[in-house]
């Protein structure tokens, strides 16, 4: 799964963006605020982190308030989203909730939101979660006419329980629990039938996309976050990792770091190998950690480590980066304006850009 759009509705020091589009290979950033750029990459790596946000607190330096004009106003943690991601859902997931609801294998993008509080939100975009009264109403009342005859009390109770109800309240938690238990008292004959099934799938829609949810949140890529001085962030540890898996080799890793990969040539210096070699084993480790946890492949996020490499080690690290880019996809803040060109790049932006400005 890739990320293929993303926003940022922040206060303070991170930006409010418009909605911007990202290449599924390497995408450059370009900050000339270095503070911007950080907050900027990890308010991203929100959407799906290793570590809880909770554990790591991101949004500390953000105030819960934004001024507008002479206008101050306070923002509700729980209710201000702070970042937004479009998610491409991949045929195997498709596949994979098309067996939770025939309406999931139409499955497309997904939508992921992260507030200022830490909650998190997920939607299937143009996929409706759950049904309307409107939809449901009039099969329901005509599977329910029998049971005006056999049990009068209940039937009179439902009628004046949904005599309230608007087309477009949605049929979800204890509303969709009450209408279900009616159906107990149907007889087998009665629920043998077209209009019964399909009023019950329509009745257990919101419970089958939670299902859903729950499925994606799985399934998708963690954001990883290396910072400038080429260390993931926070560190990855044996105590993130669930401990019903087989993970012995997997420990060992983390415990040794012996995870090099020959991408640099033997003219390279020697006194900068250390900090590109900590980005290459940050690499490898969260390949092996998304494996292991039968996640997608993660999505990188690159705060300039070209600002502690030398200059003559420039080209090894953009041929790290560039290499690993071409089968995963890459978030790169630059230090410096184009230290990729655009050729190498599937998106470019600097920070005027991205931000989102108001009449």
């Amino acid at each position: 799964m890739k990320l293929i759009q993303a926003k940022l509705r922040g206060t303070g020091p991170l930006l409010e963006s418009n909605w911007f589009e990202l290449s599924a290979g390497l995408n450059q950033f370009h900050f000339i605020d270095k503070q911007r750029g950080t907050v900027f990459l990890r308010a991203l790596q929100t959407l799906h982190p290793l570590v809880s946000c909770k554990k790591t607190d991101p949004f500390r330096q953000l105030p819960h308030y934004e001024k507008r004009g002479a206008h101050t106003r306070h923002i509700q943690p729980a209710k201000r989203t702070i970042a937004l991601g479009v998610f491409g859902a991949t045929a195997e997931l498709a596949k994979e909730l098309g067996l939770l609801h025939q309406s999931l294998y139409e499955t497309d993008r997904i939508e992921l939101g992260r507030r200022l509080d830490y909650s998190r939100w997920l939607n299937f975009v143009e996929l409706s979660s759950s049904t309307r009264w409107k939809e449901v109403e009039a099969g329901l009342k005509e599977l329910l006419i029998p049971l005006q005859q056999t049990y009068p009390d209940r039937y009179n109770k439902m009628l004046t329980q949904i005599s309230d109800l608007k087309g477009t309240d949605r049929v979800k938690d204890d509303l969709a629990g009450d209408l279900l238990s009616l159906f107990n008292f149907l007889t087998e004959q009665q629920k043998d039938t077209p209009l019964f099934e399909e009023t019950v799938a329509l009745i257990k829609r919101d419970a089958y996309f939670q299902t859903a949810r729950t499925v994606v949140l799985k399934r998708l890529p963690f954001l990883i976050y290396c910072n400038s001085m080429g260390e993931v962030a926070p560190p990855i540890s044996k105590e993130q990792l669930l401990p019903t898996h087989n993970q012995q080799e997997l420990f060992q890793l983390i415990e040794q770091r012996k995870l090099t990969k020959p991408f640099l040539s033997k003219s390279a210096n020697q006194h900068n190998l250390p900090l590109i070699e900590k980005i290459q084993g940050g690499i490898r480790l969260s390949l092996a950690v998304s494996k292991e946890l039968q996640r997608s492949d993660p999505i990188f996020l690159f705060d300039a480590p070209e600002r502690n490499v030398a200059p003559a080690d420039h080209k090894e690290l953009r041929h790290l980066i560039q290499e690993t880019s071409q089968t995963h996809q890459c978030l790169y803040l630059s230090a410096t304006k184009n230290f990729f060109q655009q050729t190498d790049t599937g998106k470019n932006y600097n920070c005027s850009q991205l931000e989102l400005i108001r009449d």
